[in-house]
């Protein structure tokens, strides 16, 4: 079967935002990472997810 793109919407993009955003902090905090790389990248236009 071929694989094929679903366009998400604005809740789930939001979901996995705030879960990366999180994550992120997270290691910040636990001074696995120095600063968070997300936070100097704009938001997506569109995100697609294959599944």
């Amino acid at each position: 079967m071929k694989p094929f793109r679903k366009i998400t919407g604005p809740a789930t993009r939001q979901a996995v935002r705030r879960t990366l955003r999180a994550a992120l902090n997270s290691a910040i905090a636990q001074q696995l990472i120095t600063f968070n790389p997300a936070a100097h990248v704009g938001q997506a236009h569109q995100a697609t997810v294959l599944d």
